[in-house]
């Protein structure tokens, strides 16, 4: 081989070699931003007869035929508890308990526990990236103290369903606001998601998305 190919050999490794140390996420170098529904926790069938069981049912009654109101509470899922218990409020207090209650009908995700537990022990920092209810994810944090707290994952962006124009995911405003909790001395912010609209967003504005499908999955995708 001559010198010249020898140096481009030499000079190829090197890069190659940079390249690999720059996509090694570390806790020095990543922070992590997590959505909440479908990636950490999920609805249980029991958990859910188990709030319907304990449901005010004179409010329940009361509010039969009140057709928009039901139609709204059959509709939380996800992120919409929030703006539903809003509305809740405003004609039975009980309801809106009841539909905060119905909003975390939830267990963690298979998985999940272990591998955000160790990443925390790892001394990845960690935070909250959801279009979650902000009075929705006070609830969660008292369900799961030991997962949502300054130690393991931080508050970060939620939604605020009192406020005129709530701003939620993929809306790149979202990103923009979320951008503001970065560690600028941290090359790399994982976004993760189960919405593949969402991980788009995120890859527009700054970060790196990570679709979620399932705990193995996404510890693969950690390792690089």
């Amino acid at each position: 081989m001559n010198l010249k190919k020898q140096i481009l050999a030499i000079a190829l490794i090197a890069f190659t070699c940079i390249n690999a140390t720059e996509l090694t996420y570390t806790p020095a170098n990543t922070e992590i931003f997590w959505d909440i529904h479908h990636v950490i926790i999920k609805k249980k069938g029991s958990e859910i007869l188990k709030t319907l069981y304990n449901a005010p049912k004179i409010a329940l009654l009361s509010n039969l035929f009140n057709w928009t109101l039901l139609k709204d509470m059959f509709a939380l899922r996800g992120s919409t508890g929030g703006a539903y218990m809003q509305r809740l409020k405003q004609e039975d207090q009980r309801l809106a308990d009841f539909a905060l209650n119905m909003a975390n009908s939830q267990v963690m995700i298979n998985g999940m526990e272990d591998l955000i537990l160790d990443l925390a022990n790892q001394g990845y920092t960690m935070h909250v990236a959801s279009n979650i209810g902000s009075e929705v994810y006070e609830h969660l944090k008292n369900k799961f103290p030991h997962i949502f707290n300054e130690n393991v994952i931080k508050d970060g962006k939620t939604v605020d369903f009192k406020s005129e124009n709530p701003v939620e995911k993929p809306h790149a405003q979202f990103f923009i606001e979320l951008s503001s909790l970065r560690n600028k001395n941290k090359q790399h912010a994982l976004f993760i998601d189960d919405k593949q609209e969402n991980v788009d967003a995120a890859n527009a504005n700054g970060f790196i998305g990570i679709l979620f499908k399932n705990a193995q999955q996404l510890k693969q995708e950690l390792k690089k």
